[in-house]
């Protein structure tokens, strides 16, 4: 199969709206049910966690992201896939993508951030180009894909992380855009949850959090690293992702020496130094303002 980098028109027209009649409008998503990321509705309901209210979207076309040491990663060159440091991984190891086995030459690791680089020996079947700064910005959809745990056993308020590890793609709303992207977990009976509301669980590190270009394409925004909560995903619970744009400076000189980096510089690094967070308990106190912000967008859109 040759390599063919993220493309498609699956998601166009999803960002040329506003938020606000996003989240209020199901209808919204038609372009997305009709091309092809339809609900699975089969006799058994899709358990995962990444999709933890049980609505998982089904795997674009153009979609890519693998298993890596029992954690995640995304490609995003044809021998290059990013995931997170703390997933660790050797060279000689594999990255499996839809049931294929890409063999490690090299790993490059960040010295500061909870990132890494990994070079295939063979080529990688797909793979996501970097997503432009201007797409990644609060209120913003995106999706979410990794090899984390599925759904167990159903709570009173989310699920437990007692499923199977697997493959799973699911959408939320970036709620805060800076170094660190942050999204929650809604309730799906909420009237501002998103058809599909996913959130990132236990081996969903170094997985991606995805916009949509203007071609309908997914390019990658973020390479998770962070949870709040344990054992369970929680109506309210936060995830966290490195923002990809913001590193672009250190990747791209890497992957891809012919191709130009930013004008901007690389982010500030000084009290950033994450690779040891992992799927871990961030602090209670940058969630809660993640959870409050998206409470008045929904205040707000209302009054509308």
């Amino acid at each position: 199969m040759p390599a063919v980098r993220s493309s498609g028109h699956a998601f166009r027209g999803l960002l040329t709206r506003p938020l606000r009649a996003r989240r209020h409008c199901g209808a919204l998503w038609a372009p997305v049910l009709s091309l092809g990321l339809s609900l699975c509705c089969s006799a058994a309901p899709a358990l995962a966690v990444v999709s933890a209210n049980r609505d998982e979207m089904t795997r674009p076309e153009h979609g890519w992201v693998g298993r890596w040491n029992g954690s995640s990663a995304v490609p995003i060159a044809e021998h290059w896939f990013i995931t997170a440091k703390h997933v660790g991984g050797l060279v000689n190891g594999s990255i499996t993508i839809r049931g294929e086995h890409y063999v490690a030459a090299e790993i490059v690791q960040h010295p500061s951030y909870d990132l890494m680089l990994v070079r295939t020996v063979q080529p990688m079947p797909g793979w996501h180009e970097l997503a432009d700064a201007d797409l990644i910005a609060s209120g913003n959809l995106c999706v979410i894909a990794g090899y984390g745990a599925v759904a167990g056993d159903e709570l009173a308020d989310g699920y437990t992380w007692s499923g199977v590890r697997r493959e799973t793609w699911g959408a939320n709303i970036i709620e805060s855009a800076g170094f660190l992207l942050a999204i929650s977990f809604t309730n799906p009976a909420s009237p501002i949850a998103v058809p599909h509301e996913s959130i990132f669980a236990v081996n969903d590190s170094g997985g991606g959090m995805f916009v949509v270009d203007s071609d309908g394409g997914l390019r990658l925004a973020g390479v998770a690293v962070s949870v709040t909560g344990w054992g369970a995903s929680r109506w309210g619970n936060s995830a966290y992702a490195l923002n990809a744009a913001q590193l672009r400076n250190w990747i791209m000189p890497i992957i891809d020496p012919s191709r130009p980096v930013a004008s901007s510089v690389q982010g500030p690094r000084a009290g950033l130094s994450l690779w040891l967070v992992g799927a871990i308990v961030l602090p209670a106190a940058f969630g809660g303002v993640v959870v409050r912000r998206r409470r008045r967008t929904a205040i707000s859109a209302s009054a509308e």
